[in-house]
């Protein structure tokens, strides 16, 4: 399994900051880079055919521009935020889904990940960059958010 880092750099520019038009599956795809692309077309596939009910909530925000929100039912799965050449992918764990993450994962890589992850009162944040994403990982930390 490829390393895990979670985005640590600051990212680019808003990608798409214009309030009145969201973007275009194509103009997405132009936007974060065809590689980029099927990363996070990977994790939407395995979540859409693994869970009934999963939509997409395009919103705005002068910070970020256009970000995706995925939902199952009313419940927030991930963030998706489109970037010049990439993306920021966040995903928001509990502490009981922390505990959970083992069944997916091994220790090496949880500890790496939650040394990284930034903790609030929502729960703790894990956050990849398109060029550090690795779907296999977001999957085992959405099975982990999706089972507790």
């Amino acid at each position: 399994m490829k390393t895990i880092d979670l985005a640590t750099e600051a990212m680019p520019a808003i990608a798409f900051s214009d309030p009145q038009n969201a973007p275009t599956n194509e103009a997405i795809v132009e936007m974060v880079g065809a590689e980029a692309h099927a990363a996070i077309a990977a994790v939407n596939h395995w979540l859409e055919t693994s869970h009934q009910h999963v939509t997409h909530e395009w919103r705005f925000s002068q910070t970020s521009g256009w970000y995706d929100i995925a939902l199952i039912k009313e419940r927030r799965i991930f963030y998706f935020i489109p970037k010049p050449g990439g993306f920021l992918l966040n995903i928001v764990l509990s502490d009981r889904a922390i505990a959970a993450l083992p069944h997916w994962l091994d220790d090496k890589h949880i500890t790496r990940l939650v040394r990284a992850a930034k903790r609030y009162a929502e729960g703790t944040v894990f956050s990849f960059a398109a060029q550090t994403l690795v779907p296999e990982v977001a999957i085992a930390l959405l099975k982990a958010k999706i089972s507790h």
